[in-house]
């Protein structure tokens, strides 16, 4: 793998740097560059102010030049995740540089990452579908000229269905793979069982935050969801047979040891998350009659209700003016979400691509 040198200049008395302060930097720096702190290598330091000199894959040193500038002059479509990291470093040292040495920095100059559509990922419940969500797609399409992915995943008596872990692990992939080449803001919408799958997903990046979709995550909705479990996932144990589908409900029961392990790891995970503080809801129905309130409200203590609507109907708007279409679009745009311009140029001179929405199969 090739390698590249940063330099970093601090406005900052040598004598105070202490070990505690570089180390502080570096996670920082790592988060910046998309990479482990262990592949930030500390080449040098310089006195009367603080110079170091650092080693890292030359991809994440273009990276964190770019992600830094961007940080320091943010633009309609950069993501709070990178503007809260560089405010970090700045509100700790008065002024601060960095520079990339790179050999190729043509290459990099040329394939700076453009401008991508908001992703909005909307994620079924058990036994659903593409269909589960109504007119939403082409609603948030229309309105902020994003993409929409639809992950299907196997969950019925006719496909069978697969543990929630793997549907986790299946969602980070399809994410992943959207995400990896340039930062975009994503929104994560979960009904129902959907929303203990997408946390099952999020907490995967506790073991590899630098390379995971949730760093680009700006909302997450979680609609009617089973945070704390429900009946029906009860009920599932005690119906005789080998469907995996009915083993998959099984998980969502308030005393499931996946459902259990699942929150624990998640709380973990908001604690190290906390620019989205205020951006994790979670919507439900008084009319509910699957999944208690207590349950689909988890930990937001602003969670919205809206009446008049059963546990499948209230994610499946007709038009705009219902309210789980007006409760959503307000959501994201007090998130930062913006309609994406068509008609901004690529650096290439060439017109950006048009939204799409797809439904996927796991």
């Amino acid at each position: 793998m090739k390698k590249a040198n940063i330099t970093v200049h601090l406005e900052e008395d040598f004598d105070q740097w202490d070990r505690r302060k570089e180390r502080w930097l570096i996670e920082r720096l790592s988060e910046l560059a998309g990479c482990s702190v262990e592949e930030v290598q500390v080449r040098g330091r310089k006195k009367a102010c603080v110079l170091l000199f650092l080693e890292l894959p030359e991809e994440a040193a273009a990276r964190l030049e770019s992600e830094f500038k961007s940080g320091l002059n943010p633009g309609e479509y950069t993501r709070q995740s990178v503007k809260d990291i560089v405010k970090e470093i700045l509100d700790e040292f008065d002024d601060v540089s960095i520079r990339a040495d790179l050999v190729r920095r043509s290459n990099y100059v040329a394939t700076t990452p453009k401008p991508q559509p908001p992703l909005f990922v909307l994620i079924h419940g058990w036994t659903g579908s593409r269909d589960s969500f109504g007119k939403l797609p082409a609603i948030l399409e229309e309105e902020y000229n994003c993409e929409v992915e639809i992950p299907e995943y196997k969950s019925s008596f006719r496909t069978g269905g697969d543990p929630l872990l793997i549907l986790g692990g299946q969602l980070s992939t399809t994410i992943n793979n959207r995400t990896f080449q340039s930062p975009r803001q994503v929104v994560l919408i979960g009904h129902s069982m959907g929303g203990v799958v997408l946390r099952t997903s999020l907490v995967e990046s506790l073991r590899d935050k630098h390379r995971h979709y949730a760093r680009n995550v700006e909302l997450i909705v979680n609609v009617a969801s089973p945070l704390g479990g429900t009946w029906l996932g009860g009920l599932a144990n005690y119906i005789p047979g080998k469907f995996s589908v009915m083993k998959q409900a099984a998980e969502l029961s308030m005393n499931s040891p996946t459902l259990a392990e699942t929150t624990k790891w998640w709380h973990h995970w908001v604690s190290e998350n906390k620019h989205l503080e205020g951006r994790i809801r979670s919507i439900y129905s008084a009319d509910d009659q699957v999944v208690p309130i207590n349950s689909a409200i988890g930990q937001d203590p602003n969670a919205i209700c809206i009446s008049g609507t059963g546990h499948s109907d209230i994610v499946k708007p007709q038009d705009r003016a219902d309210e789980i279409s007006l409760t959503i679009l307000r959501l994201a745009t007090v998130a930062g979400i913006r309609r994406f311009d068509m008609a901004a140029k690529t650096s290439d001179g060439e017109n950006a691509h048009p939204a799409e929405v797809r439904a996927r199969t796991f």
